[in-house]
């Protein structure tokens, strides 16, 4: 099973469990920041982030990091002539975030055995 993680997504590749195509499935994670969240695969044979599912098989784990912000200049001056910053969110990073894996493929197949 391959999991990837790339800016604020976190993508699980296919797989096969109790007689089930799991299908791939990509989550956009930027809502979740701040936030410890599981992907495991559901009743329904689906991945799902939900945190109070029903759940068949738990996947991973991972702490999304909470979302920062930088200063952006606006281009316009203020009513004292001076220039306006806003703030804007950075994009949610999880490159570097631990991912903890509970199943490795070689026990899934033991569960199906």
């Amino acid at each position: 099973m391959i999991i990837e993680k790339k800016g604020s997504r976190l993508t699980i590749g296919a797989m096969k469990f109790e007689g089930l195509n799991v299908a791939k499935k990509s989550f956009d994670l930027k809502n979740y920041a701040g936030k410890r969240i599981r992907v495991h695969i559901g009743i329904d044979g689906k991945y799902t982030i939900a945190e109070k599912a029903r759940q068949k098989l738990l996947i991973c784990e991972l702490e999304v990091p909470t979302r920062s912000f930088e200063s952006e200049e606006m281009g316009e001056l203020g009513g004292d002539g001076k220039k306006e910053y806003r703030s804007v969110p950075k994009i949610i990073q999880l490159d570097n975030v631990p991912l903890k894996k509970y199943v490795a493929v070689e026990e899934i197949k033991k569960r199906k055995e």
